[in-house]
């Protein structure tokens, strides 16, 4: 629901992209930003019907910051941290004119290992953005998936987020990622965007 269905499919009487959009504007009522912020920028696909939400709840523009080539290789298993970097500069491009001494929202899907994350933000960087704020329109993926709808992947929140908060951890993240400020949706946030509750499982989600 959160990213691997296409967006026109029903889930529990639900389209796929009606709950993305109302994850985002959910994210954007629960974490607001303070201050000036020029455009909501979606990490592409993935980011995009999220993003889309954010900004209509927010009335932040929705700039298309980064656009993708559809051409380049998965950089999910690419060995070296300085591999996966030179591939997702290739396959996710910033648009300079859109970022350079912007304050910006970046929205993606979710974060499990962190490490692509990890590597836009630097991209983004490196284009002169002002401020980077991080906003995820799903909760806190905190355990491995049983029912094999994640990848296997080493997740970030046992390694930096165990016995902390919510609020305790978005701040740790802050700080590792070198970012203004990183938010996540609240499991009753999420629960508020479905319309079906009791038909989706949360285990892999903080709580």
């Amino acid at each position: 629901m959160i990213y691997s269905v296409r967006p026109d499919m029903l889930v529990a009487d639900q389209n796929a992209s009606d709950f993305r959009i109302a994850a985002g504007r959910q994210l954007a009522i629960e974490s607001p930003i303070e201050g000036d912020i020029d455009h909501v920028i979606p990490i592409p696909e993935s980011g995009i019907y999220s993003a889309t939400g954010y900004s209509a709840e927010s009335k932040i523009p929705l700039f298309f910051g980064i656009i993708r080539d559809y051409f380049t290789e998965k950089t999910l298993y690419s060995s070296t941290t300085s591999n996966r970097y030179e591939k997702l500069k290739r396959k996710l491009i910033p648009i300079e004119s859109l970022i350079k001494d912007k304050n910006i929202v970046i929205v993606d899907e979710a974060v499990l290992s962190g490490s692509t994350l990890k590597i836009m933000i630097q991209i983004l960087r490196d284009v002169g953005a002002k401020k980077i704020h991080i906003r995820i329109p799903s909760p806190i993926i905190a355990n491995e998936c049983t029912g094999r709808v994640l990848p296997k992947v080493n997740l970030l929140y046992p390694q930096l987020g165990k016995n902390k908060s919510q609020r305790q951890y978005q701040q740790q993240l802050s700080e590792e990622f070198q970012v203004d400020s990183f938010a996540f949706l609240t499991l009753d946030g999420f629960l508020k965007a479905t319309k079906k509750k009791e038909y989706f499982c949360t285990e892999c989600f903080y709580s």
